[in-house]
């Protein structure tokens, strides 16, 4: 195991990215505001857990391949939800108030990310067997996006929003995941974490929650295709896009599969044949392991029959 510098081009505000390998199929980064960077080969999920539980947010790159970006992309175009002529907006989504299954009645493309192979160990090494669907959209955003403030948290306390660690396991309320369908972060603009801000005592000032920089604020690079997932203790927020191109992400706030965010429950889409563990990320809240409810990991339900 050795560490290599890394080049000015990969720096972030002055910061340097640290590489992680899950596995052989794709790796997870981890972005401090500070301290030494290289690639680390990792096989020991004790360290995953450690960078996830030290930063509050990783970086799974290459769950998506190119052509399945491209065609993400074209039924979105096909949609009509995006313009050139409005700075941002959203695509339809589900839950937390919004009526039908939206993006997901598009299509396959989009159901098969509910529970793919490469993202659902990360999910359960942060929120366990049990977790479900909560709400869901997508948002889209020109040039001079402006940004949206650091929100999250864990002061005040927010029933839903908590981070602790437990008998050596993370115990996470929401949780999300974001898809990244366009390259972002860095100079560019896009998702921004306070990294560590999960575990604060007091409640953030004014002037950090306002800035969308310094302050040891990160605005990780992500590449299309990749997958972000946060706390929602964590703060977190969006800074102004500075891209030529349009920044477009599908979001999915993920719960412990007892709690629910919002009486409105996410719904699954009805022309789009789902699997069994996906159907089950749309079951009503109970708690995990009773009644008969089974986990998102039984062997039968893994092989996606």
């Amino acid at each position: 195991m050795g560490f290599r510098p890394y080049p000015e081009s990969k720096r972030v505000h002055g910061r340097l990215p640290i590489e992680v390998s899950l596995s052989r199929e794709y790796s997870f980064r981890c972005r401090p505001y500070h301290g030494f960077a290289g690639d680390i080969e990792v096989t020991n999920p004790d360290i995953q857990k450690y960078l996830f539980d030290l930063h509050g947010y990783l970086v799974i790159d290459d769950v998506l391949t190119a052509d399945e970006v491209t065609e993400l992309n074209r039924l979105i175009d096909e949609s009509g939800h995006t313009s050139t002529e409005e700075v941002s907006g959203t695509l339809p989504g589900g839950g937390a108030g919004e009526e039908g299954a939206g993006f997901l009645e598009w299509g396959q493309a989009f159901t098969k990310v509910l529970d793919h192979p490469k993202v659902m160990p990360v999910l359960r090494m942060v929120m366990g067997d049990g977790f479900r669907i909560d709400h869901f959209w997508g948002a889209w955003a020109n040039a001079e996006a402006k940004a949206l403030h650091m929100h999250g948290g864990v002061v005040p306390f927010v029933q839903t929003d908590y981070y602790y660690v437990r008998d050596g396991r993370i115990r996470s309320g929401l949780t999300n995941m974001a898809w990244n369908l366009t390259d972002s972060g860095g100079e560019l603009g896009g998702f921004m974490a306070l990294p560590g801000s999960h575990k604060s005592n007091f409640q953030v000032p004014d002037e950090i929650r306002e800035a969308t920089e310094g302050y040891g604020i990160d605005v990780p690079e992500v590449k299309a295709g990749s997958v972000s997932i946060f706390t929602e203790a964590l703060l977190h927020g969006t800074a102004p896009w500075r891209g030529s191109h349009q920044r477009r992400t599908l979001f999915f706030s993920m719960g412990p599969s007892h709690q629910a965010y919002s009486w409105h429950q996410a719904v699954p889409p009805t022309n789009v044949k789902l699997t069994e563990r996906q159907r089950l990320l749309f079951s009503r809240p109970s708690a995990p392991h009773s009644f008969g409810r089974p986990t998102l990991f039984e062997p039968e339900l893994e092989s996606g029959s």
